[in-house]
């Protein structure tokens, strides 16, 4: 079963909290004392899926660049298939076998044709991209129950989304908006705290007897978010990061502000 719908009873007292939280920095999956297969801070479970994808690339990093993708992904829809053939309750197996896993696979397969010199002119890259949103805009009416296969359903949308814009940019198309490079900028503050803010507007939204309006919720949720987002990343992230470059080498330094 999907490691997104499995729960389990949960581990129980002081041992378990330390379990999981030793478990949740490690990257290891477990499941955690509210008896689901998350880390301690539940949003975390996709930084699980990217450590084991860097865990299997640097595996294959001494092989051929021409080998290194097919590998990966043979690796990975071997994964698939023997969590269809052989489902267990283990959490580590329900994580690493699940489907979801493929969209790495997707990214890989986007990064190689683009390596390759694969490209498209502008009207087609901005077709891709647009078919990119629509495919979101269209599951945005779909409840997750209702999408049985996410990692097709979420993973085709988002590579078309990534590949248009790619190659949008690849064909001469430059975008000069600086508040959606700002937000691209404090994404990952964004990934990081948006729980955390949209649970504060929850309880002062209540608190304050606010309309109950899905639509204005989404609206406000989506502001306070990229606001709080934004902030972090410039009094919190963008300064640790450049104060923690001053342990780099010098050359990758360089890369780490510019990048910043």
């Amino acid at each position: 079963m999907s490691q997104s719908g499995w729960t389990a009873s949960p581990a129980s007292g002081i041992l378990g909290l330390v379990q999981s939280v030793l478990k949740s920095l490690l990257f290891v999956p477990h499941e955690n004392p509210a008896g689901r297969i998350r880390p301690l801070l539940s949003l975390g479970w996709t930084l699980n899926y990217e450590m084991f994808f860097y865990l299997v690339f640097a595996l294959f990093l001494g092989a051929p660049q021409g080998l290194r993708f097919p590998a990966v992904a043979s690796v990975f829809a071997i994964l698939v298939l023997l969590g269809a053939a052989f489902p267990a309750q283990n959490p580590a197996w329900i994580t690493y076998t699940d489907p979801i896993i493929l969209e790495f696979v997707f990214g890989m397969g986007l990064a190689r044709a683009l390596i390759s010199g694969a490209t498209l002119p502008k009207w087609g890259a901005g077709a891709l991209a647009l078919l990119g949103v629509c495919g979101f805009a269209l599951l945005s009416r779909l409840s997750l129950e209702d999408l049985p296969h996410r990692w097709i359903m979420f993973g085709l949308p988002a590579t078309a989304l990534v590949a248009g814009f790619v190659w949008l940019e690849a064909a001469g198309a430059r975008f000069a908006w600086r508040l959606p490079k700002l937000l691209g900028d404090a994404s990952y503050s964004l990934y990081l705290t948006h729980i955390f803010t949209l649970g504060a507007l929850r309880w002062l939204w209540t608190a304050a007897e606010a309309p109950q309006d899905p639509l204005l919720f989404t609206l406000a949720g989506a502001a306070a978010s990229c606001i709080v987002a934004v902030l972090s990343y410039k009094l919190v992230e963008r300064p640790l990061v450049l104060a923690l470059s001053r342990f780099v080498p010098r050359s990758r330094a360089s890369t780490v502000r510019a990048a910043t």
